[in-house]
């Protein structure tokens, strides 16, 4: 990815489309939010907020093959990052404890722009989890 500038955000509509395969079942939602878009150092940053499970703000950064996902709230907290063919552990905070969960990326990319656009990513966390982010600017 060239080089971007630093910018404002810009409000936007998120779908967010997510497909956990076991194996033998898949389980799909969907669920959309208000978001904001910014294109920020090597990429862009989509920042929204989910109201259940007593709710939460998540930050999705990503690039052009990489994508760090950190979500903060009063009952939970993830911090991921998903990169193509690399391990790493993901962190999650429940009211129960921490817990670090071994992810191996699959696949990450974007096709974003000021207008909006989508991103895909895909990670192996004991089952296989794809998420597929379309986003629409206001």
């Amino acid at each position: 990815m060239g080089e971007t500038t630093q910018q404002k955000e810009t409000k936007a509509r998120l779908t967010l489309t997510s497909v956990q395969t076991d194996g033998t079942q898949n389980e799909k939602s969907v669920s959309r939010y208000d978001c904001t878009l910014k294109c920020v150092s090597g990429g862009w940053l989509i920042k929204y907020f989910d109201c259940e499970n007593g709710g939460s703000t998540v930050m999705l950064k990503i690039s052009a093959d990489c994508a760090e996902i950190r979500r903060s709230g009063k009952y939970s907290a993830l911090r991921m990052k998903i990169e193509p063919d690399v391990e790493s552990t993901s962190f999650v905070k429940t009211p129960y404890g921490e817990f670090k969960v071994p992810v191996k990326g699959i696949s990450a990319g974007h096709s974003l722009s000021e207008k909006g656009g989508t991103a895909e990513l895909c990670y192996f966390n004991g089952s296989v989890m794809s998420l597929k982010l379309e986003v629409k600017v206001k």
